[in-house]
């Protein structure tokens, strides 16, 4: 039981918690009205852990895909691409540059564990899988985000549907 005291302080408190979820509610509304107005959002949000915020924000930062001749670059322009250091025939990779837009490099790293995190069967799972055995969690998960945006740059410029599982086909 809890005491009238504490309740009568709780109260406010709640109600301000159902306004504000209400509101969150609305703008979710919102964005996916203007997100199904945009084909190319629709069309990134077949890879798995590219959902609404992700997709929709990607489309309008990058704005016109024909500005990266290689998708690759993609990586560098958000900061996911490692340094890289040479001397003689020495050559050694460090962290990723952190240049470009952070809120996008953040949303494809959620994006990366959100897929890391789905049940149905994916290649790119597999995949940060493998290299999450080898070199550790964290680096999986960036060097899956540089995919992953690799990839949607890919699918948006040539239109392909992503396929979750390239070269196992149904029998």
């Amino acid at each position: 039981m809890v005491s009238p005291d504490l309740e009568a302080e709780i109260q406010p408190l709640l109600r301000q918690l159902e306004l504000l979820n209400l509101e969150i509610t609305r703008c979710e509304d919102d964005l996916e009205t203007v997100a199904a107005q945009i084909h190319e959002v629709q069309h990134l949000r077949q890879i798995p852990g590219v959902g609404l915020i992700v997709g929709l924000y990607f489309v309008l930062t990058i704005d016109d895909p024909d500005r990266f001749k290689h998708s690759r670059d993609l990586a560098a322009f958000f900061g996911l691409r490692p340094t890289m250091r040479s001397s003689g025939d020495m050559e050694s990779y460090g962290r990723i540059t952190k240049q470009g837009d952070p809120q996008m490099r953040k949303l494809l790293v959620q994006a990366a564990h959100a897929l890391m995190l789905t049940r149905a069967p994916c290649a790119l799972q597999d995949w940060a899988k493998k290299l999450e055995a080898r070199r550790g969690k964290s680096k999986a998960i960036v060097a899956l985000a540089r995919k992953m945006a690799v990839l949607m740059h890919h699918l948006w410029v040539t239109g392909e549907v992503f396929d979750a599982n390239p070269g196992k086909r149904a029998a």
